[in-house]
C-alpha cells in the first residue's frame, strides 16, 4: 500500500519544519556562546507589565563577562531555579517523576 502524494508532501513539510527548528535552535545556542543576549525572559516580562502600569519602562543592565563575576554568582543563579542542581547530573529525576504524578 503506497501513501498518497498529498500525505508524502505533508510529511516532508513536517520534517522540514522540525529540522528547521532544530537547526535554528542549534544556531542560536552557538551564537549566544560568543555574543551577549539582547534581552532576557525577565526583561520581556517587565516590558509587558509596564504596558499596564504607570510610568515608562527603562531597560537598564550592563553585560558582564562570566570571567568578571564570582563563580558563586553562577551557582546562585542556577540554585534559584534548581536547588538540587549540584546533586544531580542535569536532570532531577525525582522532581520529574513528582511533576508527572502531579500532572496526571
Amino acid at each position: 500500500m503506497s501513501t498518497s502524494p498529498r500525505l508524502r508532501r505533508a510529511l516532508r513539510l513536517a520534517l522540514r519544519i522540525a529540522a528547521g527548528f532544530l537547526l535554528g535552535s542549534a544556531l542560536l545556542v552557538l551564537l549566544l556562546r560568543w555574543a551577549p543576549p539582547l534581552t532576557s525572559g525577565l526583561m520581556i516580562e517587565r516590558r509587558i507589565e509596564s504596558w499596564f502600569a504607570v510610568g515608562d519602562y527603562q531597560r537598564r543592565y550592563d553585560w558582564v563577562a562570566l570571567d568578571d563575576i564570582s563563580p558563586l554568582v553562577g551557582i546562585a543563579v542556577i540554585a534559584a531555579e534548581d536547588q538540587l542542581f549540584a546533586e544531580h547530573a542535569g536532570f532531577d529525576w525525582k522532581a520529574i517523576e513528582k511533576a508527572i504524578a502531579y500532572n496526571q
